[in-house]
C-alpha cells in the first residue's frame, strides 16, 4: 500500500508491504523520502529493499546509505551498504551487516498468523499450527477459483533467499480430498527487483486421514499462467534467483480442505523415493 509524490522532492509513504528500489543520486537538498509508520527513510541516491508493517519497518541496504529515523522518539541511525536495520519502538534500533545468502528456508507457521494468506489455527494437542486455505478468484480469470495459502520467504536475519537447480519444496499438511496440489513463487534479481512468478505442480504422497507430503523440485517450475504476457521481460526460470514469496492451492468445484503445516526449501537433491 503505496502512495507516491514529486513536487521535485520525491515523498513516498509505504503504508504497509514490501518494496525494492534503485534510486539515482537526487538533487542536492531534496532527498527521496519515504514515510512508513514507524520511521522516515531519507535516501539520496542508493540501492534499497524496505518491509513494513504496523509495529516495525526492517531496511535492507545493497548499495549506498539510507538514513533512518524512529517515528516514536527521533532516534536516527544511518545504514551502510550490505547491512540491515529494524525501527520498531520495543527494541533497539542497531544496524547489522547481512549475512551471506542462504539457499534453504523453513516456514515458522506456528508462530503465528503474520505475512500470511489463509485462515491461521493454532496448534491443539492433536495437531500442529497450520494455514488452512480459502477461496481466492485471480483477478486476471474471475472465473477460476482456488484454495490457497500465501507465505512471506525470508531469512530471520535478512539474509537472502537463493534457489538453485538442487532446490525443491517439501509441503506437510492435511487434505480431504484426492485432487492434485500446485505450488508457486515469486522471485527477484540480485537487485530485488521482480524477476517472475513459478508454478509448479506437486507430487503428493497422501494416507488414509488425508496427511500428504508433497514436493516441487526447481527444475519442474514453469512460469505463472498469471504473469504469461509479461515473460519477455521476465527470468525464464527461477533458477539462481531470490525468493520472497511463496503459496500453496488446490483448484476445484468444492473446497478440498487443504490445510499446511510446514513448507521447508532445501538444496540437496531429492533421491528415487522422493526423500
Amino acid at each position: 500500500m503505496l502512495t507516491f509524490s514529486d513536487d521535485g522532492q520525491k515523498r513516498l509513504r509505504l503504508r504497509e508491504g514490501r518494496m525494492a528500489a534503485d534510486v539515482t543520486p537526487q538533487p542536492q537538498g531534496q532527498p527521496m523520502v519515504i514515510q512508513t509508520r514507524t520511521a522516515t527513510l531519507t535516501v539520496l541516491g542508493t540501492s534499497f529493499d524496505v518491509e513494513a508493517d504496523l509495529p516495525a519497518t526492517a531496511l535492507s541496504v545493497r548499495e549506498g546509505t539510507v538514513r533512518v529515523t524512529r517515528t516514536s522518539d527521533g532516534h536516527e541511525i544511518d545504514v551502510p551498504a550490505n547491512h540491515r536495520v529494524i525501527a520498531a519502538a520495543d527494541q533497539v534500533m542497531k544496524s547489522q551487516p547481512i549475512e551471506r545468502i542462504v539457499q534453504h528456508w523453513r516456514s515458522r507457521i506456528d508462530q503465528g498468523p503474520g505475512e500470511t494468506y489463509g485462515k491461521w489455527v493454532p496448534a491443539s494437542d492433536a495437531n500442529p499450527a497450520f494455514l488452512k486455505a480459502v477461496a481466492f478468484v485471480p483477478e486476471d480469470n474471475p472465473s477460476l477459483l482456488l484454495y490457497l495459502v500465501g507465505l512471506r520467504v525470508g531469512n530471520g536475519e535478512g539474509a537472502p533467499v537463493q534457489v538453485n537447480s538442487r532446490s525443491h519444496f517439501e509441503i506437510r499438511g492435511r487434505i480431504d480430498t484426492e485432487t492434485d496440489v500446485y505450488f508457486g513463487i515469486q522471485v527477484a534479481d540480485a537487485d530485488g527487483k521482480f524477476a517472475g512468478k513459478f508454478l509448479a505442480k506437486c507430487a503428493v504422497d497422501r494416507d488414509s486421514s488425508g496427511r500428504f507430503v508433497a514436493t516441487a523440485e526447481l527444475p519442474n517450475f514453469g512460469l505463472d499462467p498469471s504473469v504469461a504476457a509479461y515473460k519477455d521481460k521476465l527470468a525464464p526460470s527461477p533458477d539462481g534467483l531470490f525468493i520472497n514469496g511463496a503459496w500453496c492451492f488446490t483448484q476445484a468445484e468444492e473446497p478440498s480442505g487443504l490445510r499446511i503445516s510446514q513448507v521447508n526449501l532445501r538444496d540437496t537433491p531429492l533421491d528415487q523415493s522422493g526423500q
